[in-house]
């Protein structure tokens, strides 16, 4: 009975990781794809009151005097 790992398994070993990197490479492809057509124009316009508001904090308007 051979060991479990032996030298006869290195050119699996690169197969493998030539699968992985092509695997990898398809999927940042595709992630690059799915933003370029459906979030790359999308745009989110935040002010500092919208936040303020958001998380709790008071607006204070700055033309307000005491």
């Amino acid at each position: 009975m051979k060991p479990a790992l032996t030298i006869d398994m290195k050119p699996t070993r690169r197969h493998l990781r030539f699968h992985l990197f092509i695997v990898v490479l398809l999927k940042l492809v595709a992630i690059t794809l799915i933003w370029w057509f459906f979030i790359r124009d999308e745009a989110v316009d935040v002010t500092a009151d919208f936040m303020a508001s958001r998380i709790g904090i008071p607006v204070i308007s700055q033309g307000a005097s005491k």
